[in-house]
Order: C-alpha cells, then sequence, then structure tokens
C-alpha cells in the first residue's frame, strides 16, 4: 500500500491495545485521545485488508462511522471555508458540512485501498486542559515510516480530532487554502460542485 496525501492536496482492538501498550477503555469513561487514534487505526488497516475485494464503496461504508465518530468534521469543515462561512446561510453551512465529511471519509476510502504487511504505532501522546496531540506512524514491511500527528479537541466530553499534520504540514490549513481559492474566485455553488465531481471520479476510479 502507498499512502496518497488526500485530494486538493485484520487487528482486533485488543490485539492492538496489547500491542502498543494501550489501556482498554472501561464502560462509561471517556476514551483517551491514543484510544481515538488507536480505533481509526484498527478501521484504516481493515479497509486496507480488503482493499480491492471491498471496492471503494466498501471501504467507504466500513470506515464512514469511524471517520465521522473521531473526527470533528463540523467544526473542520467551517474553519476550511474561512472567513466565508459566515457569509454563507444556515442552509449553505448545512450542505456544505455534509458534503465535506462525505469527501473526508471518501478520501481515506480511496487512499488506504491497498495492504501489504502494513501496521501503525503510537509513539507519542501529549495533552493539555483542552487539546491534545498523538503521533501515529504507519510503517511498512520495509520499514518506511509515515508520520501522522493528529490534533484533537476535548468536545462534549469526548476527543474528537481536528487536524492532521504529515511532515510538518496541517492537512486543514492546506486544504483551507485550496477552498478559499476556489471561493474567492468561484464561490460556494463551484466548491461544493468540485467535491462533488471529486467524489465521482474516486468512485468510478475503483470501479465501482
Amino acid at each position: 500500500m502507498c499512502f496518497k496525501k488526500p485530494a486538493f492536496a485484520g487487528f482486533s482492538f485488543l490485539v492492538l491495545c496489547t500491542v502498543i501498550g494501550l489501556p482498554m477503555q472501561i464502560r462509561g469513561e471517556t476514551p483517551e485521545p491514543a484510544q481515538v487514534i488507536s480505533r481509526l487505526n484498527v478501521a484504516l488497516i481493515e479497509a486496507m485488508r480488503g482493499g480491492k475485494e471491498l471496492g471503494f464503496s466498501g471501504r467507504y461504508r466500513l470506515l464512514q462511522p469511524v471517520v465521522t465518530e473521531t473526527f470533528l468534521l463540523p467544526y473542520m469543515a467551517s474553519v476550511s471555508v474561512g472567513r466565508h462561512w459566515k457569509t454563507l446561510t444556515e442552509e449553505q453551512q448545512r450542505q456544505f458540512e455534509e458534503v465535506y465529511a462525505v469527501w473526508s471519509i471518501a478520501n481515506y476510502a480511496k487512499n488506504f485501498d491497498e495492504y501489504a504487511g502494513e501496521r501503525f504505532e503510537i509513539t507519542k501522546q501529549s495533552q493539555t486542559a483542552g487539546g491534545a496531540a498523538v503521533v501515529s506512524k504507519l510503517l511498512n514491511f520495509k520499514g518506511k515510516e509515515t508520520e501522522f500527528d493528529y490534533r484533537l479537541r476535548l468536545t462534549e466530553g469526548a476527543w474528537r480530532i481536528v487536524d492532521m499534520r504529515i511532515s510538518g504540514v496541517s492537512q486543514l490549513a492546506n486544504t483551507r487554502a485550496q477552498f478559499m481559492s476556489v471561493l474567492d474566485q468561484k464561490g460556494v455553488d463551484e466548491l461544493v460542485a468540485s467535491l462533488k465531481r471529486k467524489l465521482r471520479e474516486f468512485s468510478q476510479g475503483d470501479g465501482q
């Protein structure tokens, strides 16, 4: 599997927690930031293992609940359009949040599509009163590493991902720069249309 940066730019949970030494969640307790990332990692490995057999649509269905529950997608949608957010009507905001969520999940379904013995390792975590950072590395069988630096926020009693940095580059900031360019030139309707075109490309490219 070759990780591809997002466009516009199986292990069981018990086994994974045993390997990286994370505590299991006790019923009723808020999962720690590293546990949130572990849940995402497990789903990504499962999607990679399913690969072409699952197809794009199958990987999307597998990842949809996990990405929706581990990322703070409404917040990320509003940040991704910067100052333009306040100029949108409530209906436009709602529609954009919906397409942004689908596009975000689709990026994972598209990019994590092959498996060749990769595994994740959580190597670092830090926490403040309202924020946390977790570093997760994807290693292939040759020992090559791709480092994902996740930033999380405590929202309504749950830790949710609000950004991911690869090689020090914020993916949310990168998305925002590209979205803003479209918004400044062509407006929100064209941005939404362009995201929908990208979604069609994802599914058609995988033979679905």
